[in-house]
């Protein structure tokens, strides 16, 4: 995946992997969470494997661009989780995403960040940028995610 830049606007994919910014993972995650048995990264660690992807982002000057719009799978940030969360559902926020992510968005100066990973339909803004979580979810989450396209070019 690479930049893509359209007239004045810069659109950036952002690789990542959770490396337990959010928390660190408990006894229940770590049996539940499929990642553990199913990604083999040759006896890489989580933070090792963040730290690849993290790696083989761009760096790029983004001064020319009147708009620049990234997106990544996981939350560049913690507090785009709602604050009426279940605590049920808490545990799993060390696998959620990794605040590396939210230094690239910062550096990039993107106004929108497009995420998704946590199943939840969200749109806010935090320091100034807006965030947009637009989840399709899995069949049983109709009460949680849209399953409709959201037009951002005018974000």
């Amino acid at each position: 995946m690479q930049p893509l830049a359209l007239n004045n606007t810069l659109i950036v994919p952002l690789l990542g992997w959770y490396d337990y910014s959010f928390g660190e993972p408990g006894s229940i995650l770590k049996q539940a969470w499929m990642d553990y048995r199913r990604c083999d990264w040759d006896g890489a660690s989580d933070e090792e494997v963040s730290q690849f992807f993290d790696a083989a982002n761009p760096t790029l000057d983004t001064g020319y661009y009147s708009s620049v719009l990234s997106f990544s799978h996981f939350l560049p940030r913690i507090d785009l989780m709602p604050e009426r969360m279940p605590e049920k559902y808490r545990f799993l926020y060390p696998v959620l995403g990794s605040s590396r992510l939210e230094s690239r968005i910062a550096a990039l100066g993107a106004h929108t960040h497009i995420y998704g990973h946590s199943h939840l339909n969200r749109r806010l803004v935090r320091d100034g940028r807006t965030y947009i979580n637009n989840a399709f979810g899995y069949p049983s989450e109709r009460d949680i995610a849209a399953r409709m396209l959201v037009h951002v070019a005018d974000v």
